[in-house]
């Protein structure tokens, strides 16, 4: 009964998110898009990651793109702490993965994360995955939402977020 009410759960934030007009937690409804941050991440495959064929188990991507989203938030001055202390959480509502090649235990890869788009209560991410030979292995997409800690309704992005993501993207649109 729990894991059937779980499920009704999940499909009413996810009606919720897309379907309904999202209520703002913060002080501001954004209505502006901010776009492009980009961040690298290093890791090495770790031996519990791989499966019986000595590859990398498709389920450990998503751990993976989890780490490298939350290192480009770390970048900018955020951490994910920080973000649900202030009473936002950040459900993955979409997911795309594009397997190209596989890769083994202890292979040092590079996650590049970008910050497409912020826009309303969504938030996309792309993501690409690169072996030691700098040979692309793995494309995804994730799109998240930002829902109240304790209601799970959607809300805008906080101001705090955008205002980090804003001065990261000045920096970076400065070096360039």
């Amino acid at each position: 009964m729990e894991i059937q009410a779980r499920k009704l759960l999940k499909v009413y934030i996810i009606f919720l998110i897309i379907a309904v007009l999202p209520q703002t937690c913060s002080l501001s409804m954004r209505k502006k898009e901010q776009t492009m941050i980009e961040h690298e991440y290093t890791f090495r495959v770790m031996y519990p990651d791989t499966d019986q064929m000595g590859t990398v188990h498709h389920s450990n991507y998503v751990k993976y793109y989890e780490t490298a989203r939350w290192e480009l938030f770390r970048s900018i001055g955020l951490s994910y702490h920080s973000v649900e202390e202030a009473g936002y959480m950040l459900p993955v509502i979409s997911m795309k993965f594009r397997f190209l090649k596989t890769t083994h235990y202890d292979a040092h890869l590079t996650v590049k994360t970008t910050l497409k788009t912020i826009k309303g209560v969504r938030i996309w991410f792309t993501y690409k995955l690169f072996n030691e030979q700098n040979e692309l292995i793995n494309e995804a997409e994730t799109e998240l939402a930002f829902v109240g800690r304790d209601s799970w309704k959607p809300c805008a992005a906080p101001d705090f977020v955008l205002k980090a993501v804003d001065k990261s993207h000045k920096h970076e649109q400065a070096i360039v």
